[in-house]
């Protein structure tokens, strides 16, 4: 009797240590096959992330009191055509897309740290319509990769290590992003020094009133010392080797994206501007994009068009196009089947670009057209 009492006790605390702390298990799996067209050259390739990223993951959630709550991420990559790390600098560890911890209040606001995206890819993959993956006019721009911005850099956008994110609570439509990613910048025998080298600020804000949703990010990026933190970036012509002979200097970026919902199609609309070095390396441009997302016939029909206007060279602008349609086959799995094309000026090799998460990165050459049918399916778990 007394065994069986205390059996049902410990049960009891059991029960109740899994309600106060939910922990969940979730994911995706998407892969695609894309036909690319380029140079009067085409090919064929199974690949992993198209619609968006393959990943697996483990949040949680554990009530502190009333108001206040813990709160956790960790989310990683994986290349279903290879079953390894995506490629690129900092995107090749277990925890590559998300890594951190922090607390959320109803009152105050949720602050955490860790690996964490930037508001300033909040503000164009909410206002995207196809949520800045293949088939967006943008996407060319945003992961430009190694073969981004005339070749030269590649501005790490979408998350950094070593961050802090303040979210504040919803007011009047309003809420409020405030982040900063420390470089952490080392000597010669591994010491962390405290300067600025590396460092990423970011300051959002977004409005939401019924079918009316905007956003709009500041985002300063420290080049200077990014060996440590910034590794993608290959800023002038003496190195192809990321992390050596980096520029020094800084960027700045202002962003803002729109979206309105009509019922019958979901318009939106965005815009992005870089102050940089003026140099060819780090060059100042903008970019706009208009798109639209339609319900069609069981799915939705996503459509955009862009351009970049490269405000330091001449001859170096940019343009691209993108349409997808993704049909849903039940509620976790879907087809979709797309055209993503870029259209280079002389001084330009932008090419199409499914998002840092992808396996296909293919390169392009300086004035060269590249096109891309793509299809593929998406399994949420």
């Amino acid at each position: 009797m007394k065994k069986s009492l205390i059996a049902m006790a410990c049960l009891t605390a059991m029960a109740g240590a899994a309600t106060a702390a939910e922990v969940e298990l979730y994911g995706t799996v998407d892969t695609y096959i894309a036909v690319n067209h380029q140079g009067g050259k085409t090919s064929t390739s199974l690949r992993s992330g198209g619609a968006s990223a393959s990943f697996w993951g483990i949040k949680g959630v554990e009530d502190i009191n009333s108001d206040l709550k813990a709160v956790f991420k960790l989310e990683s990559a994986f290349l279903t055509d290879t079953g390894s790390y995506p490629d690129g600098a900092g995107e090749n560890g277990i925890f590559s897309r998300e890594a951190w911890v922090g607390l959320q209040s109803n009152t105050w606001g949720t602050i955490s740290f860790g690996r964490q995206y930037t508001p300033h890819f909040l503000t164009w993959a909410m206002t995207d319509p196809t949520d800045l993956s293949l088939g967006s006019a943008y996407s060319p721009f945003f992961f430009p990769m190694p073969t981004g911005v005339n070749g030269e850099v590649t501005d790490s956008l979408v998350r950094h290590d070593n961050s802090i994110l303040y979210v504040s609570p919803r007011m009047a439509g309003v809420q409020l992003f405030a982040y900063a990613a420390l470089g952490e910048e080392t000597d010669g025998n591994g010491q962390i020094t405290g300067s600025e080298d590396g460092n990423v600020y970011n300051i959002a804000a977004n409005y939401t009133n019924g079918p009316l949703f905007a956003m709009f990010s500041v985002l300063y990026q420290d080049y200077s010392g990014n060996q440590a933190t910034n590794k993608g970036y290959v800023l002038d012509h003496t190195s192809d080797k990321p992390g050596a002979n980096q520029t020094n200097g800084h960027g700045m970026y202002y962003n803002l994206g729109v979206t309105y919902d009509f019922g019958v199609t979901k318009l939106s609309g965005a815009f992005m501007y870089k102050d940089g070095e003026d140099t060819e390396a780090v060059p100042d441009f903008w970019v706009a994009q208009l798109g639209a997302a339609t319900p069609m016939f069981g799915g939705r029909w996503s459509v955009s068009a862009a351009m970049l206007s490269n405000e330091t060279e001449s001859d170096a602008d940019a343009y691209s196009f993108g349409t997808r349609y993704d049909y849903p086959l039940s509620k976790r799995t879907k087809i979709y089947v797309g055209y993503e094309a870029v259209f280079n000026d002389d001084k330009a090799k932008y090419s199409v670009e499914a998002g840092p998460d992808s396996s296909l990165h293919y390169a392009n050459e300086f004035g060269q057209t590249q096109g891309q049918f793509f299809m593929g399916i998406n399994h949420k778990f």
